[in-house]
């Protein structure tokens, strides 16, 4: 994750402040912010096959930055439901929660 995780499931998981503000999350601890970046492939999709004049069906490859993959699991997600997603290429960004697993073999903040 990264340094807004911590506070915004801190808020989350408050029952005096849940009753009180009724909100919820969105970041990396809630699998909605994945369901939304999973239509934002299914919209740049729909963009580049406009753009390039090419074929509904014609795989499109994809290059975002990533941290702790949120990006690039609703890109395979997008993917499983059928959109024509090529290669899923992720770099590595600030927040390198992924990069520093695979380099270490341990997993934390």
């Amino acid at each position: 994750g990264d340094d807004m995780d911590p506070p915004f499931k801190s808020l989350a998981t408050d029952p005096e402040f849940q009753a009180q503000h009724h909100v919820t999350s969105v970041n990396s601890i809630n699998v909605g912010r994945v369901i939304a970046q999973t239509v934002h492939f299914f919209w740049a999709y729909l963009r580049v096959i406009a753009a390039t004049k090419a074929s509904v069906g014609d795989e499109v490859d994809f290059a975002l930055p990533c941290g702790a993959l949120g990006n690039i699991t609703a890109g395979l997600i997008a993917k499983r439901m059928g959109l024509a997603v090529g290669k899923l290429i992720a770099g590595t960004n600030i927040n390198d929660a992924f990069h520093r697993v695979v380099s270490t073999g341990i997993f934390e903040r």
